[in-house]
């Protein structure tokens, strides 16, 4: 009786992970750097001041409880959560967690548009 022919097994092949993008960020550099472009007759420092006064007036405005509508981008809303309970993980102990503020972003419907 013949022994049925042994075939070789070839190697996997390696996969390499699927590379992600590396999420970016833009700094107010790069936002001064193209607010300039358009705009010859202003230096980056005027620029940069009025951005920096922008942003000044939308946290003067979202640190007293008002919500902060910008055309074409979206909507800030300053929200409180209410105070809670938690645990301390190690030893179980349950410890009252203060209630703390922040701040909700609703993107307006350009940006769903444009995505």
């Amino acid at each position: 009786m013949a022994k049925p022919a042994v075939v070789a097994a070839k190697p996997a092949a390696k996969k390499t992970p699927a590379k992600k993008a590396a999420p970016t960020k833009v700094f107010i550099d790069a936002i001064v750097e193209a607010v300039k472009e358009k705009h010859l007759d202003m230096t980056k420092k005027t620029v940069h001041d009025i951005l920096s006064e922008s942003v000044d007036a939308i946290l003067d405005c979202l640190t007293s409880g008002v919500a902060v509508n910008i055309n074409n981008l979206g909507t800030f809303n300053p929200i409180v959560r209410p105070a809670r309970k938690g645990a301390k993980l190690p030893n179980g102990n349950i410890v009252d967690l203060p209630p703390k503020k922040s701040v909700r972003f609703a993107p307006s419907t350009k940006i769903y548009a444009s995505a």
